[in-house]
């Protein structure tokens, strides 16, 4: 499947949940699964920008590499993370990961001027769903 037709289809709004990632955001925010092929469900986060939604760029992350998840990308360059031995969000306050818990936005967020779209993928990866891949061909086909 291309991004392209990816991204249009993400933008119908599939399987969106109505919960937020992250409650200090002022943005907007969806996450949810999309069915990107018969084995394959892949699981989104989309982050509305926090200035200016409607005029600001859009950007589609998929991480390099195999396994590695798009969503744990943006708890830590979102407007929230998680922090360590707790199950509630703390702000990416700065450079050097220092969290705290407050309702003060993390300066540092790639969705304070951006809307953005995070993808686990491939099938297995972080939420998503799928086969793990006997080899790169199969991996390309699905």
């Amino acid at each position: 499947m291309s991004p392209a037709l990816f991204v249009g289809i993400l933008l119908l709004g599939v399987s969106m949940s109505g919960k937020v990632l992250c409650p200090f955001s002022k943005g907007n925010q969806e996450f949810g699964y999309i069915q990107v092929s018969e084995e394959n469900k892949y699981y989104y986060a989309a982050l509305e920008a926090e200035s200016d939604p409607k005029t600001a760029p859009t950007f589609l992350f998929f991480p390099g590499g195999f396994g590695s998840s798009g969503v744990a990308y943006a708890l830590s360059r979102g407007p929230c993370i998680l922090l360590p031995g707790s199950n509630k969000p703390g702000l990416n306050l700065s450079e050097e990961n220092v969290y705290i818990a407050s309702d003060t936005r993390s300066r540092y967020s790639w969705s304070r001027k951006a809307n953005s779209i995070w993808i686990d993928a491939p099938g297995p990866t972080g939420f998503s769903l799928g086969p793990i891949e006997k080899d790169l061909g199969a991996f390309v086909e699905n």
